[in-house]
């Protein structure tokens, strides 16, 4: 299927499944006449929507937000900034801030404070933590102390294999039971009760690009063959497509520590990438498999800035 029916396509399921989302809940809160004549002027805007603004930026599901009981998130130079996202349970106040992502990488910055603006401990941490709304493989919580202990940040990072959104970017996440943890006996110890929700729409400027597509074989140092079919690259991290050898099958992860990849900058330096994840799938009796590999990284990298991609010690240049 082409790129453009492609899109087509998702742009017309996202307008099905948004109007009879929307008509499900009016038929919840208005009367018959009102919840008709507000389910026409919904399928209206959306029909008049630019093809593909869904996939882009979430522009559909943060018009219909307040419909999903969610709150709105504004674009402030790419990055996604919630409005009104916070809940207080207790003496604690939980805030959406911030949201930054690509098209397989998303980062949610929260920051928890207390109501009087008292010190937190270092070791302040939710007891229970899950989240849904995103195609994810895999995701973990970090958390850092401001300089003054008033806040802590916490940095929800999650990765896919696949386009995290496609349709609709209704995004919830719970916080349970906040704890104090004792690294050096492993013990918590209580510190408020509680359920801390937020919901709101996931919006950030996605500004993957595919800067490199063919066939190019990199051979590692013990003489396995991978073949790069495709990289995508954004200031927030990479993605790429390749064929993974049949030397490996039987030990993936000696495949997985043999394909080393590193971003070479401008100015010389190399960043090595680390935090990364790998999978695929394939027929044992095959000579490759069908792999990809995805990572963010620690910190934003302009595109301007990489000079190439190592892998294998092969480069691809960045132009």
């Amino acid at each position: 299927m082409s790129d453009a029916a492609f899109i087509s396509d998702a742009v017309g399921e996202i307008r099905d499944s948004y109007i009879a989302e929307a008509e499900l809940l009016l038929h919840r809160r208005q009367r018959p006449f009102l919840r008709t004549l507000a389910a026409a002027c919904i399928a209206l805007v959306l029909l008049a929507l630019p093809v593909g603004a869904e996939m882009k930026n979430g522009y559909v599901s943060n018009l219909l937000a307040p419909l999903y009981g969610g709150s709105q998130t504004e674009i402030v130079d790419s990055i996604g900034v919630p409005l009104d996202a916070s809940v207080t349970v207790g003496d604690y106040t939980l805030k959406a801030d911030a949201v930054i992502g690509d098209r397989y990488n998303l980062t949610i910055v929260y920051s928890l404070t207390h109501v009087e603006g008292k010190t937190l401990s270092e070791w302040t941490r939710f007891d229970g933590w899950k989240s849904q709304g995103v195609r994810r493989n895999s995701g973990y919580l970090s958390h850092q102390l401001s300089e003054d202990g008033k806040t802590m940040h916490l940095m929800e990072r999650l990765t896919g294999n696949q386009r995290l959104f496609l349709f609709k970017r209704d995004f919830q996440v719970d916080f349970t039971d906040l704890i104090i943890w004792d690294p050096e006996t492993a013990v918590a110890h209580p510190l408020q009760e509680g359920h801390w929700q937020l919901r709101f729409t996931i919006r950030y400027e996605d500004t993957t690009e595919t800067v490199w597509r063919g066939r190019k074989a990199v051979t590692d140092q013990n003489g396995g063959v991978f073949t790069i079919r495709k990289i995508e690259l954004s200031p927030v991290g990479m993605h790429m497509d390749f064929d993974f050898p049949a030397c490996y099958f039987d030990d993936l992860d000696k495949g997985h520590e043999a394909f080393r990849v590193r971003v070479l900058l401008k100015d010389g330096t190399i960043v090595p990438i680390e935090d990364f994840g790998m999978g695929g799938h394939g027929k044992t009796n095959g000579e490759t498999w069908d792999y990809n590999f995805r990572a963010m990284f620690d910190l934003p990298i302009p595109q301007e800035n990489i000079r190439s991609i190592l892998i294998c010690d092969t480069q691809f240049p960045i132009t």
